[in-house]
């Protein structure tokens, strides 16, 4: 068991990243569900960087001279 003091935190919308030891302590099915964790943020955070390029885009039509 981990101590208080090494377990992830999230505080708002922050990330939660495992520290090194943390990681080393950890046992096969938590660093399978963390992974697997991070894995299914990716397809927001691709749709997030797709819709910001498209309203740049947008906006670079609109003002374009």
């Amino acid at each position: 068991m981990q101590a208080e003091e090494e377990r992830p935190r999230q505080t708002g919308d922050q990330p939660v990243f495992l520290s090194a030891t943390a990681l080393e302590r950890a046992g096969i099915e938590e660093l399978q569900g963390y992974r697997a964790a991070l894995l299914a943020e990716l397809p927001r955070i691709d749709a997030e960087i797709d819709a910001k390029r498209n309203r740049r885009g947008a906006a670079n039509a609109l003002f374009k001279f």
